[in-house]
């Protein structure tokens, strides 16, 4: 899986999932929702720190897509953050 990005909803946002695309030696993108607990609360902190000032300290990247069909407008926001160092401020990581 070298040179891949694996992107994988919520559901497969579990450590051994994780562990297995990273030994992979792939790019990953894993959903997190806020039945994930722990996790979702430090990512939450994590961007509410940032957007309070502004994103000054953080490298991140984001994307919008707006999309339309069955009656409905889906409006969905994409925030990406691969610093490991950043990332080593969650609970639970190694990093």
């Amino acid at each position: 899986m070298t040179g891949c990005i694996i992107t994988i909803d919520a559901m497969g946002t579990q450590t051994q999932i994780a562990k297995t695309i990273f030994e992979a030696d792939a790019d990953y993108v894993l959903s997190v929702k806020e039945n994930q607990g722990p996790l979702f609360e430090d990512i939450s902190a994590l961007f509410a720190v940032d957007q309070a000032q502004d994103f000054k300290y953080a490298t991140f990247e984001y994307t919008k897509t707006v999309s339309k069909g069955h009656a409905r407008i889906d409006i969905r926001e994409y925030w990406g953050i691969s610093n490991p160092a950043y990332l080593g401020l969650l609970r639970g990581s190694e990093g």
